[in-house]
């Protein structure tokens, strides 16, 4: 587990890829199933118990960098997300 200096930097890295990768992802002309797939993973986010909370946010910030098209910044979000 990150502490200090290194949790600071992986929040800095997140601020800073998670909202460029949703902005690219809402540029994104996407399918109706892309469009519903965003939509459940919103949806269990706010639907999610404490104990899952983290994982639906965590599928729900994956899907959105996957709607971006972009392997780069699928990978850099999988990265913030670790």
């Amino acid at each position: 587990m990150r502490s200090g200096a290194a949790l600071e930097d992986a929040l800095d890295f997140r601020r800073v890829v998670e909202p460029g990768a949703a902005r690219l992802a809402a540029t994104r002309r996407l399918s109706g199933d892309q469009r519903d797939w965003l939509a459940e993973s919103c949806r269990a986010v706010s639907e999610a118990d404490a104990d899952h909370h983290r994982i639906a946010d965590s599928r729900l910030h994956l899907a959105i960098a996957t709607l971006t098209g972009s392997p780069m910044v699928v990978e850099a979000v999988t990265r913030a997300q670790a």
